[in-house]
């Protein structure tokens, strides 16, 4: 949900789709030449700095409902619109995207080319040893897309792991990797794509049977890209090591800026009760199961 900007706010200069891949090419080649942004200070600096500029560098795969930018050149999301509104809380009104491949997006934190990432991703232990957390915004089960009539009757991971020659579609370093795994599919028959428009032409054109993404995401990307040409399973909930994995997804943040969480969490807790972040995550198609409750923590020491 937009705000009007602060009145001593220089205006926003216009995001417009030409602006957004000339700062995406930006990104990719500091993150490729290890180069540091002209503009980054240490991280400890940072919660100053975004208050001083007014402005924080949001991180995005591209990825609906969660974080992309839209046709208009619009940066938008159930994640930005979120983070959009704890900012302005904060005193930074303004928000830039960084479009880029969801691999890319924590070592665009740490090395200072992004504030924060604002693509829903999963919080898992692996990740909580590079970036901190906020507080989780959903909690989601898996489901998977197959062709229509879902001739290979699959249900879940250990489905597709029991059928030989069954091939998995899943979003380069996106968590269900780990899940395919951890249920016995071979990594030979876990395909990854770098964009989840992908994946329903692959399903469609034979070159994988299934592709695992949370449940949301599945019915926004069926629905938006190939209506009636595919089924959605079941919602379901991975195992790992024997134990239940129900999908907490949260902002991430550069691990040496605590007081840039901090404050990040002091106002995200108001206006989750206030019921802001609620009806943010209801408009892009969370239901009211999937919305955490802010008692979920973010990583776990």
């Amino acid at each position: 949900m937009p705000r009007e900007p602060h009145p001593d706010a220089a205006p926003p200069a216009p995001m417009t789709r030409r602006r957004i891949l000339a700062t995406t090419a930006v990104v990719s080649a500091a993150l490729l030449t290890g180069c540091p942004h002209p503009e980054k200070s240490t991280p400890r600096d940072t919660l100053a700095k975004l208050r001083r500029t007014r402005v924080a560098r949001l991180a995005v795969a591209g990825e609906e409902p969660f974080g992309f930018v839209d046709a208009g050149g619009e940066l938008t999301g159930a994640m930005p619109q979120i983070a959009r509104e704890v900012l302005a809380a904060m005193g930074v009104p303004r928000i830039e995207p960084l479009v880029m491949d969801f691999t890319s997006l924590i070592d665009a934190v740490l090395s200072g080319n992004a504030d924060i990432v604002a693509a829903g991703m999963s919080i898992t232990t692996a990740r909580c040893a590079r970036v901190a957390f906020a507080r989780p915004d959903f909690r989601l089960p898996q489901a998977l897309a197959v062709r229509g009539g879902n001739p290979l009757h699959l249900a879940d991971y250990a489905g597709i792991a029991a059928r030989p020659g069954t091939r998995l579609g899943v979003l380069a370093g996106a968590v269900e990797t780990e899940y395919a795994t951890a249920a016995g599919v071979p990594e030979e028959r876990i395909i990854p794509f770098t964009g989840s428009d992908q994946l329903t032409t692959a399903v469609i054109a034979g070159d994988i049977d299934a592709f695992a993404l949370t449940s949301l995401s599945v019915r926004r990307l069926v629905a938006t890209t190939a209506p009636g040409a595919l089924d959605i399973t079941p919602s379901f909930t991975p195992i790992v090591d024997g134990t239940p994995r129900l999908e907490l997804g949260a902002m991430a943040f550069h691990p040496g800026a605590p007081d840039l969480l901090d404050a990040y969490t002091a106002a995200a807790a108001k206006l989750r009760s206030s019921g802001t972040i609620a009806r943010i995550l209801r408009a892009w198609g969370f239901e009211n199961q999937e919305i955490a409750d802010g008692t979920e923590p973010g990583c776990v020491s």
